[in-house]
């Protein structure tokens, strides 16, 4: 899979918008979608209208945790295929190990578990109608239980990375059992966080972005710099957006040098990359 993709989740209309401007004019090739975020159908309607692009796109899509049960499960899969109109998805992921109290349609799956899901995910890998499994926002002991319980890893742990938060060494064991780890909610943790720590992470990303204008006459956002920086550590990012200008920003990231400096000075270690 490719290190960077996308995602939308406004209305359907700007859906529509995003990933077809995103996959036609941009040239991502991974697309991150979910039943809830009514992104489906609109990756099933650029296919529709160009099925060639299939073979170039990744395409991804979650288990809500309304649905954490086998069947539940398996029904989710083959109603995002009928959207995407695809006869294959790339990477289905449970989205939520649990169902919170704060969902209200909890009530009907309360007692339901996510090993449930993920039973069901490995019969449709085992099929090939899903090439790559995995779990989002999923602990270490959960990882574990996956590990030691079930007779294929995840490929995938979709996760918050939190540049407040960092954890290297954790990070370091998911590479080493072969699992991407793919980012999400880096740049809204920066913009919303708050405390000591965040103000100096904030002051950091302004010093580069400056150094960046003066030593290469380059404009960076922030965004491009904290996506550029979860790369380059081997982080593999999605970042969503409802906005076609911000999908083309996040895609040109490689327009200025990285460096050792600025990796430390985002939290990251220095000369530490490994490729994805």
């Amino acid at each position: 899979m490719t290190s960077l993709g996308t995602g939308a989740l406004r209305s359907k209309q700007e859906n529509d918008l995003v990933i077809k401007e995103a996959v036609s004019n941009f040239g991502y090739g991974a697309i991150d979608s979910a039943a809830s975020h009514e992104s489906e159908s609109s990756i099933g309607a650029l296919l529709a209208a160009d099925k060639s692009l299939r073979s170039r796109l990744f395409l991804s899509s979650k288990i809500w945790s309304t649905k954490l049960s086998f069947q539940e499960s398996l029904k989710s899969v083959h109603n995002s295929l009928a959207s995407m109109k695809t006869n294959y998805i790339d990477l289905y992921i449970t989205n939520w190990p649990a169902c919170f109290d704060l969902n209200v349609e909890c009530s009907k799956t309360k007692d339901t578990k996510w090993e449930q899901s993920y039973e069901a995910l490995l019969k449709l890998y085992g099929e090939g109608l899903v090439l790559n499994i995995g779990v989002s926002n999923a602990d270490e002991d959960l990882v574990d239980v996956l590990l030691t319980e079930f007779s294929v890893k995840p490929q995938i742990l979709h996760s918050i990375v939190d540049l407040n938060d960092l954890n290297w060494d954790y990070y370091d064991f998911l590479h080493e059992q072969q699992i991407i780890l793919q980012a999400y909610g880096t740049y809204r943790r920066f913009v919303e966080g708050k405390g000591l720590k965040q103000a100096e992470i904030k002051k950091n990303v302004e010093s580069i972005i400056n150094d960046i204008q003066v030593n290469e006459g380059v404009q960076v956002s922030p965004s491009q710099l904290i996506l550029r920086f979860l790369v380059e550590n081997s982080i593999a990012v999605v970042p969503r957006t409802s906005k076609s200008l911000e999908a083309k920003e996040n895609n040109n990231l490689f327009e200025f040098v990285w460096t050792s400096n600025y990796n430390v000075r985002l939290g990251g270690r220095p000369d530490e990359k490994t490729e994805l």
